[in-house]
């Protein structure tokens, strides 16, 4: 059987919260898909071609030490015209790591992106696992537009039920921040919901577009 995990934030996870970004309502029937963990040598350039074959855009956001090792991929990202957002160096389970560590690790991955690809003014980031201590939110928000997600693929799962993932996933609407993952484990999941997930709402009219936070 497959874990249970969250398809949608709960409502109360949002209250407890405030301040962090987890959808961009709009009218436009505008999709915002996002991509965690990359960049893999297999998974990304994958993910890739079929956003371009469905002339989609997303936002990647990487992990610093697994950027560093596939520099090229990184840099096709940004000249593809997708965003690239900050999901710490060693990808870091906020819980479990003092402030002060946090915060420096962020701060590593987001000197190497900003050395690697043209700086952006607007700084993104998730934190890996969706875990945050209130002061590591409080140091962030100083430089960083924090992002959650409002639907989750659940590309991670061992054991995934397609049918109720895409399901789930059809679900979305217009404004929403979808979670995937461009990561080796990830892979044969992806495979099968990423491009299932880009015909169905293309079908329906749907664009796919980076963040676009003031």
């Amino acid at each position: 059987m497959s874990v249970h995990f969250f398809e949608k934030p709960p409502k109360w996870l949002k209250f407890i919260t405030p301040g962090l970004t987890w959808s961009l309502p709009n009218h436009d029937k505008i999709i915002y898909l996002t991509f965690d963990d990359g960049p893999d040598v297999k998974a990304t350039p994958y993910v890739l071609d079929v956003l371009n074959e469905f002339k989609a855009k997303a936002s990647f956001f990487v992990v610093g030490e697994m950027a560093e090792k596939n520099v090229k991929l990184l840099k096709r990202m940004a000249s593809s015209g997708h965003f690239i957002g900050n999901h710490t160096y060693k990808h870091l389970n906020g819980w479990k790591t003092p402030a002060q560590v946090y915060l420096r690790d962020i701060l590593k991955c987001q000197q190497f992106i900003d050395k690697m690809v043209p700086a952006s003014p607007i700084k993104l980031f998730r934190p890996p696992y969706g875990r945050l201590t209130k002061a590591q939110m409080r140091g962030l928000k100083k430089d960083y537009k924090i992002i959650l997600c409002e639907k989750i693929s659940g590309d991670f799962q061992p054991k995934l039920d397609f049918p109720r993932a895409l399901r789930s996933l059809y679900e979305t609407q217009a404004g929403d921040i979808v979670l995937f993952h461009d990561s080796i484990k990830c892979y044969k999941n992806l495979e099968i919901l990423l491009p299932k997930f880009l015909a169905f709402f293309s079908a329906r009219g749907y664009t796919f577009e980076t963040l676009n936070i003031d």
